[in-house]
């Protein structure tokens, strides 16, 4: 960054004239352009469909274009996050939806990534030049840009390379502050932490070097107030937007930061962003860049030197300890390595050199002229240094994987008299897995009456189809219990060759095949028509005692029975005691098992639904204690000491150790049909909270509109609260 003449001599280091400067603009404006070129190309004839977290991200782009469309500023600021994501703060998104062409989405989401790509680079390339004012911050930007993990995040859809820009960003502003001792780099800083944050929530983990000068500020009365304002405004900036989605980002972070981790503790896993990072800089990159880090020799601001080295060490420690380690993740705490490239003692033409070699490594990434060739290491068995790849690729691909061509026949076979048509995915491949099925819903334009649910303890219960990838089901580590769902759906003796049938096939990239399975139209009843009684009836996720069932008439066109009402003292569904129910299933078909033989009609102790058009629940109670008993199973580390139901419900519990007390209300909404919980009143400890902290938790909505979940319709008469018991009517 040009110094003006008014800095001190320890401040400004050597005196240098413009045309370095200059001409480090020029050449990042020139690479940028072959850049965008190349990106041009490269969707052009890519065709593969996104992965899984690629896909969430394009979704929600999607989600966010259609709120925006009708206005509905609401949906933007709390938009519902995604089965099992937490949360994503909503500026990667936003630019995505404003770039993205919807004739195609695909390809035209990844301009944005340009746009971060510059923002990286100009930030690499500045904080370089404060350092050492010459070309040579020009070669340490490049160098990095060309990086292979650079390369890769921008062909892709993640949001990963835009915190690397404004981490850069942030650092250039945190030094043109001189420790806060600058009001318009303290200003910037503050601006540019808040964006950071609403770009994702870990930006604050690679910004270490900023809390150490903010805390030395305070006690230099010509830092303090920069260093003040600095803070509130990177606070304010993004705090509304935590406080509304803190209490479901915090559970599900932790989750995810759990998911396939290897505990910091086991073997080389605290230096295993040390190791991988050989393949992610390549290998010419990572030797000189870590071993610069320790050799400074900075032409000027030498006070500020430990920046750089600090950035990197305190980031690469906190995501070390993460359990669930990708590179992407810490690839912003790679920035200030980059740019101590130009800190380095490295020869001028050492540097270059780097930047050339790393340049022909990013163009054979994108084009695939030299085949991935890879060197074992020969001390790899007493270090787990990964493979050593010297000339990584992933060009661009025509790969037709169908996706949307099974939606669209799914959407034309659909039964359009059904509320809601599911489909069960038994597969979760890199380009063949729920998100990108999710994603080609809505990017297809398909009814919203379809809805993609994966596998679970129950297989594909209620969904009018299912879809099977024969051969590679996935990655091993991501396809718990679908290679036993595969199985049973293909033996013909189990109970889905009963209740369904192969509709169509389609051949895969991978020389798998898609089959997709239509429900059939059962033929024959499961139970004569009248009444039938049962002492108890035990299931995986049923249990009844004293159960009658009211058997209505059989519908053999559509294979259902019209009503079949059911009464009984206790029922527990999935763990919730229910007593006195009555309540009657319409347009319902199911189909038995039995312990013995998978498909019975003259004995069964289980069942699968196989389709329902309407609930109607006509009487049943639910008891505080049966409540409670709930709650404490289905949510963990709960622990309720009492649960009061007189007109609202009072809950005093403790939440991994946490004392909380709620009081809640509960009413019913007609439009559309739904149950409200909201929270009236808050206390923790002994403190009254304002209900606003519970973020989108504050109001709790149990849809009776047939969903994904419950795919029909559900009428409820009314309930009561009071005297210990939630009744309806």
């Amino acid at each position: 960054m040009p110094v003006s003449t008014d800095e001190s001599a320890e401040d400004q280091g050597l005196a240098v004239g413009p045309a370095p400067f200059i001409i480090g603009l020029l050449g990042l404006a020139v690479f940028l352009a072959a850049a965008a070129l190349a990106l041009k190309s490269f969707s052009g004839r890519e065709s593969r469909p996104p992965a899984w977290d690629q896909s969430v991200h394009l979704e929600i782009a999607l989600d966010y274009r259609d709120a925006w469309a009708d206005r509905d500023l609401g949906k933007i600021w709390k938009l519902a996050p995604k089965p099992g994501m937490p949360p994503f703060p909503p500026l990667y998104h936003l630019g995505m939806m404003l770039l993205m062409d919807p004739a195609d989405p695909v390809a035209t989401s990844l301009r944005i990534n340009w746009v971060y790509l510059a923002l990286m680079t100009l930030s690499v390339f500045m904080i370089a030049y404060h350092f050492r004012p010459d070309a040579t911050a020009l070669a340490a930007a490049i160098a990095f840009a060309a990086t292979p993990i650079v390369a890769r995040l921008y062909h892709t859809q993640l949001v990963d390379l835009s915190v690397a820009a404004f981490a850069g960003l942030a650092f250039w502003a945190l030094l043109a502050s001189r420790g806060f001792r600058r009001w318009p780099g303290s200003l910037a800083f503050g601006a540019l932490f808040a964006a950071g944050m609403l770009h994702k929530w870990s930006f604050f983990t690679y910004m270490a070097p900023a809390y150490l000068m903010g805390a030395a500020a305070l006690f230099d009365g010509k830092c303090r107030h920069k260093a003040v304002v600095a803070a509130a405004i990177g606070i304010a900036g993004c705090a509304p937007w935590y406080a509304a989605h803190l209490p479901i980002l915090v559970p599900r972070l932790l989750q995810a930061s759990a998911d396939y981790g290897v505990p910091v503790t086991r073997g080389w896993a605290f230096l295993q962003y040390f190791m991988e990072s050989i393949n992610a800089l390549g290998a010419p990159f990572w030797f000189l860049a870590w071993l610069g880090l320790w050799i400074p020799d900075a032409q000027r601001n030498k006070n500020l030197w430990w920046v750089l080295p600090a950035g990197v060490f305190f980031a690469y420690f906190i995501w070390a300890l993460v359990p669930n380690r990708q590179m992407r993740f810490f690839l912003p705490g790679l920035v200030p390595l980059a740019a101590s490239l130009a800190i380095a003692g490295w020869p001028k033409p050492v540097t270059w050199a780097l930047a050339g070699f790393q340049l022909l490594l990013a163009v054979n990434f994108s084009a695939g002229w030299i085949a991935p060739l890879t060197v074992k290491l020969p001390y790899a068995k007493y270090v787990p240094f990964p493979p050593i790849e010297l000339t990584p690729g992933d060009p661009p691909r025509r790969e037709d994987w169908k996706i949307g061509e099974i939606l669209r026949e799914v959407d034309s076979r659909r039964d359009k008299t059904a509320p809601a048509a599911n489909l069960t995915l038994v597969a979760n491949d890199t380009y063949f897995n729920g998100p990108n099925f999710s994603w080609t819903v809505k990017r297809e334009k398909l009814s919203s009456a379809v809805s993609i649910r994966g596998v679970n303890s129950r297989l594909c219960e209620f969904s009018q189809f299912i879809v099977l990838k024969k051969g590679c089901l996935g990655p091993e580590k991501v396809i718990e219990g679908l290679p036993k769902a595969a199985a049973i759906i293909q033996d013909p003796d189990q109970w889905v060759a009963a209740a369904y049938e192969p509709a169509r096939r389609w051949p895969l990239p991978d020389q798998s095949e898609a089959v997709l399975y239509q429900r059939k139209r059962l033929r024959t009843p499961p139970l004569r028509s009248g009444r039938a009684s049962f002492d108890s009836f035990i299931s995986t996720s049923v249990t009844a005692s004293r159960l009658r069932l009211d058997v209505g008439r059989w519908n053999g066109a559509k294979g259902v029975f019209e009503s079949v009402e059911v009464l009984a003292k206790e029922v527990s569904i999935r763990d919730l005691k229910v007593s006195g129910l009555d309540a009657v299933m319409e347009g319902v078909g199911f189909i038995p098992l039995a312990s013995n033989m998978p498909v019975a009609q003259s004995y069964w102790d289980d069942l699968r639904f196989l389709e329902m058009q309407r609930l109607k629940l006509k009487s049943l109670s639910v008891a505080a204690e049966d409540l409670k008993a709930f709650l404490e199973k289905r949510v963990k580390g709960l622990k309720v000491k009492s649960l009061g139901l007189e007109k609202d419900i009072v809950v005093d519990a403790t939440i991994k150790g946490i004392s909380v007390r709620l009081w809640l209300s509960a009413a019913m909404r007609d439009s559309p049909k739904s149950v409200v919980v909201s929270v009236e009143r808050l206390d923790v400890g002994v403190t009254p909270l304002p209900v606003w902290v519970l973020g989108t938790l504050s109001r709790v909505t149990v849809s009776l509109e047939p969903n994904a979940e419950t795919p029909f319709f559900i009428d409820l008469p009314g309930f009561t609260i009071r005297d210990g018991k939630i009744t309806v009517p």
